[in-house]
């Protein structure tokens, strides 16, 4: 699998903005087996009208079943049956930088944070240290084409909700249905 190419933005009001939000946050378990620090929904609706520029759409993380703003810490398909003792724990974490990548024909924008009790989590796991980021809902199914180990739901007002491969040479996305979504 090819690693994304990862571009930092130089957009200074987002950083300072984030600089000024609560940098912490509580693990929490989706149901899909995502294990995420639930941070404030203020670093989507302060931030991302920040992006303007850049005509990107808002993601659609505030439904009934999702996650609102997160920072995710292991995914689903790492295949790590976590200890409900992690679970509620707080962590702290510090702006790094803004980044962007490009994944097929879509574009993702990322905050970076570094966050070391995070990466303590991981690596208690036998987990690597993250270097890939994702903007969009991962699901635990591996690509139908490429075999990337995710995919993640998008919607946009063109296309609606869709199922895609965040893997940038693929290019396969698949309607779904809203409850399929949920």
């Amino acid at each position: 699998m090819k690693t994304p190419i990862i571009t930092k933005l130089h957009v200074p009001a987002i950083i300072n903005a984030a600089s000024h939000l609560k940098q912490k946050g509580q693990l929490a378990m989706s149901k899909n087996n995502l294990l995420y620090l639930d941070i404030d929904d203020t670093y989507i609706h302060k931030l991302f009208p920040l992006l303007h520029d850049y005509q990107v759409k808002m993601p659609d993380y505030f439904g009934e079943k999702s996650v609102g703003a997160h920072i995710t810490a292991i995914y689903p398909e790492e295949g790590r049956d976590i200890n409900k003792e992690d679970l509620s724990i707080e962590h702290n974490f510090s702006i790094k930088n803004l980044v962007f990548t490009e994944i097929g024909p879509k574009t993702y924008y990322i905050l970076l944070v570094d966050s070391p009790s995070l990466l303590q989590l991981r690596r208690k796991y036998s987990l690597p240290d993250c270097k890939y980021a994702i903007w969009n809902e991962p699901v635990a199914q591996a690509c139908p084409t490429c075999a990337w180990p995710i995919l993640t739901i998008k919607i946009t007002k063109k296309r609606g909700t869709e199922l895609v491969c965040p893997h940038k040479p693929c290019t396969f996305s698949k309607p779904m249905d809203i409850k399929e979504a949920e």
